[in-house]
């Protein structure tokens, strides 16, 4: 899941194939559930229990879809992938949700006065109670340091595979524009971003411009 709203908003189906061939039996039926309520990759499981009617032994993070909530549940959602630079966390809790990102600052929504998050809220009582559910569920410096440690040794890795023409490998890229540009300040940036300190700390004070 990533931090766009309209993945909470998403039904929740698996995808199968109808065809003959033995690949296609083996795929899953589909299975289309449309909730208003927040949900996560976490409730198909424990949904799936209830369709089965049965139960497991073992505790669940997720909770059955198929059950009447209120919507007033934590749904939690991490980006470390493509196109971003830093690792994202997202919390949404009734109407709010907080986004926070590693090495910048964080980003305040109401999803029932502003569904496109296009207007940011400035509500320090709101930021700081999703931020302690947020640190509650998840050790974000934790997560933070390994994700940045593994892009780094995985970078390292790949360049020594490229030898010492490794900056034409990146020109090959199809994500290459920018980096084309100016290719000696890129290249800057990349040992300094190699050779930086972890991001460490979750923090409040971030100043927003007035």
């Amino acid at each position: 899941m990533n931090s766009q709203n309209d993945a909470l908003n998403e039904p929740v189906y698996i995808k199968g194939k109808n065809n003959q061939k033995i690949r296609s039996k083996k795929c899953p039926f589909i299975l289309l559930l449309t909730y208003a309520l927040l949900r996560s990759l976490l409730d198909i499981y424990p949904t799936l229990l209830s369709l089965a009617n049965t139960t497991t032994e073992h505790e669940l993070d997720g909770v059955s879809l198929i059950k009447e909530e209120e919507n007033i549940r934590a749904v939690l959602a991490q980006y470390h992938a493509e196109h971003m630079n830093v690792s994202g966390y997202m919390i949404v809790q009734g109407d709010n949700k907080f986004i926070y990102y590693s090495k910048h600052r964080y980003q305040l929504f109401n999803l029932k006065d502003d569904p496109e998050e296009l207007k940011e809220i400035h509500d320090e009582n709101i930021a700081r109670k999703l931020r302690n559910e947020l640190l509650r569920q998840i050790d974000i410096r934790r997560v933070t340091k390994e994700v940045e440690n593994y892009n780094k040794s995985s970078f390292l890795e790949w360049r020594n595979q490229q030898g010492a023409n490794y900056s034409n490998a990146i020109s090959n890229l199809r994500w290459a524009e920018h980096f084309n540009q100016d290719k000696l300040k890129n290249l800057d940036l990349i040992e300094r971003w190699l050779y930086s300190l972890p991001s460490a700390t979750l923090k409040l004070e971030q100043k927003r411009p007035k």
